[in-house]
């Protein structure tokens, strides 16, 4: 029997909304994202608790690990907070208002080689992701990230003696970041820096 009382069937609707919204975003995130980073990139991502608001549309992660395919750091984030656009759920983009970064660390380990665990991480396309390559990934836009508190530790083992370096309590803010997607490329990267700097 059709619900006749319109503040029931609102009522109904909320409530639908918020469990999909409290429940199946985040397990869908914390069972569909590594595996999309371990699609793209010669590396794996472990994440832990993963929480987001429909009402807010706030995302919150928890405890997220990159390590390349040996298993070796790359970068950790403690806490990250994306506040999601209300016109992204009628684009074809992905629009934050504002996402925060709290204490990332960024571990760069140059090899006797000259190489870093950094150089191919990214997969490179195959004959068989042609279609996948003209399609490309989601449009990301950005209007603010913040980065707090972030740490850069480099490590360089070339001519036989180990050197490290610390970087610590980097604070850095990013305006209007925005992605692209090209043909034969993963992003195209473009935003502002602070005092009318550039990034692209």
């Amino acid at each position: 029997q059709l619900i006749k009382d319109p503040r029931l069937g609102i009522g109904v609707l909320v409530t639908l909304y918020a469990l999909a919204g409290f429940l199946l975003v985040p397990y869908g995130i914390k069972n569909r994202l590594p595996g999309y980073v371990a699609e793209h990139l010669n590396g794996r991502l472990a994440l832990g608790p993963v929480e987001f608001n429909p009402f807010l549309l706030r995302l919150t992660a928890r405890e997220l690990q990159l390590t390349d395919a040996e298993d070796a750091p790359l970068l950790s984030i403690p806490r990250l907070v994306a506040d999601l656009e209300w016109s992204s759920l009628f684009r074809q983009a992905w629009v934050f208002s504002v996402v925060a970064v709290s204490l990332p660390g960024l571990q760069i380990e140059r090899n006797a080689d000259g190489g870093t665990r950094l150089d191919g991480l990214l997969k490179p396309r195959g004959p068989g992701n042609q279609t996948e390559a003209r399609r490309g990934p989601p449009t990301i836009a950005v209007h603010q990230v913040d980065l707090i508190g972030g740490t850069i530790r480099l490590s360089d083992d070339i001519g036989g003696k180990a050197e490290a370096l610390t970087i610590e309590s980097i604070d850095l803010s990013l305006a209007n970041l925005s992605t692209t997607s090209e043909e034969g490329s993963l992003y195209t990267l473009q935003g502002s820096l602070p005092h009318g700097g550039a990034l692209s």
